[in-house]
């Protein structure tokens, strides 16, 4: 069987004059509508049912069973009152959506994007990733040609199916089945896998859609989503290259080894991604968003640090500022490990 690993690069959620080409548009009414509440419903199927079961999905059964402590007692007192022992038969999972059903809010974030997008690309003078940007209001559409499809909606959900066998001393044996759903809390994701084949051959490949969500609980999260997603999307061919020479290199054939590889230079391209948001949305926000609260700007960059996939995130923004967007673009794309040699080195000027 083919074995794969996802990589994912999933968001949780200067200067006064902004000199590039972008849109006299006051964009300043969207915060009102990001900071109401969330709505959690309708749900709409994004994906189907997939087996693959990970990491995630045992949290996401232990949060379940904390969060349920009759069904708990219940069983244990169904297995004669002995600790008892569990395992997951079957879990099944897909991605489902709110879509946004605001016909303003839809429209103003869905052009914001689009001018945010034109300011990031002629401030980087990186090409249009896109194929189309759309605000997904029923099921996802059939995706085809060149390019990425970004659909916008107002919240993102996993839901997912169990069967759990649950065992105690007396050999008696219990089996459950479960279905909840988990609202994520990711605002953006892009998501690359590499599938290591029987021979031990491995191969890339890329969704061909990006999903943004538009709702946060600080503001600029959601505003930072579709800069973040397009630069990842763009450096991300470079982050593979990478990769698939330090397996080369290093004669690599176990899974756990090409695992952390992978987390490693994913925390690389978060470095540089997070180190040009920040040099550049700050100054485009501050045009389109009168009275902007910038200090929503450190609020989202402190709650990112909490998390191991930031690491270098920090250090990304000092190199950004130092060497400038340029010069650290072209380093990425020539390598990205040199690249890593710079956050890791004590002087980066």
């Amino acid at each position: 069987m083919n074995r794969a690993l996802v990589f994912s690069i999933i968001l949780l959620g200067g200067s006064l004059f902004c000199t590039g080409q972008v849109s006299a548009n006051d964009y300043s009414r969207l915060i009102g509508f990001i900071l109401l509440e969330d709505q959690r419903e309708p749900l709409r199927p994004f994906s189907e049912f997939d087996e693959a079961f990970d990491g995630d999905g045992r949290d996401y059964l232990s949060d379940y069973f904390n969060e349920h402590p009759s069904l708990l007692k219940k069983i244990r007192e169904d297995l004669g009152g002995d600790d008892f022992r569990w395992r997951v038969a079957r879990f099944e999972s897909r991605y489902a959506f709110v879509p946004e059903q605001r016909e303003e809010y839809a429209a103003l974030f869905e052009s914001y994007c689009r001018d945010v997008i034109r300011y990031i690309l002629d401030q980087t003078r990186l090409p249009d990733p896109y194929r189309q940007i759309q605000t997904l209001k029923d099921q996802r559409p059939d995706i085809r040609g060149q390019g990425i499809t970004a659909f916008i909606v107002h919240n993102l959900v996993e839901q997912f199916l169990a069967e759990c066998t649950f065992s105690g001393r007396q050999k008696k044996r219990i089996r459950i089945k479960l279905k909840g759903t988990v609202f994520v809390g990711e605002v953006g994701s892009y998501i690359s896998e590499i599938q290591v084949k029987k021979d031990g051959r491995f191969e890339f490949s890329r969704n061909d859609y990006t999903i943004w969500q538009n709702s946060a609980e600080n503001p600029y999260t959601a505003l930072m989503v579709p800069a973040e997603e397009t630069l990842h999307i763009l450096l991300r061919d470079f982050t593979q290259q990478a990769i698939s020479r330090q397996v080369k290199s290093r004669n690599i054939d176990r899974m756990d080894d090409l695992e952390q590889i992978a987390l490693e230079l994913t925390a690389v391209e978060e470095a540089i991604v997070g180190g040009l948001v920040h040099k550049l949305l700050p100054q485009f926000l501050l045009v389109h968003f009168p009275g902007f609260d910038g200090s929503w700007v450190e609020q989202d960059r402190q709650e990112k640090l909490k998390f191991q996939q930031y690491r270098y995130l920090k250090r990304g923004i000092e190199v950004v500022e130092a060497r400038g967007i340029d010069t650290a673009i072209n380093l990425y794309m020539q390598d990205p490990l040199a690249f890593k040699e710079l956050l890791l080195a004590a002087e980066i000027f």
